[in-house]
């Protein structure tokens, strides 16, 4: 999970991090609640493309989970 203080999000700093994630640490997938429509888009600017979505989480509480992979393509 990535998490920003909402006082330092729009720094860039969100896209540091990820970049380093994906480049220096080989992450190319990512979950998200869908909920979380800033994560989502932050996901997809960033490269990534939704491939599946859960109706649930891991512990069956009812939030729905996106399963993102890295594509390549920022937008």
């Amino acid at each position: 999970m990535l998490f920003l203080d909402p006082g330092q999000i729009g720094k860039g700093y969100g896209k540091q991090i990820i970049r380093s994630l994906i480049h220096d640490y080989g992450v190319t997938s990512v979950d998200v609640n869908k909920q979380n429509e800033n994560a989502v888009m932050f996901y997809l600017k960033s490269g990534f493309s939704m491939v599946s979505e859960d109706a649930t989480d891991s512990a069956g509480r009812p939030y729905p989970i996106l399963h993102l992979q890295y594509s390549g393509k920022q937008k």
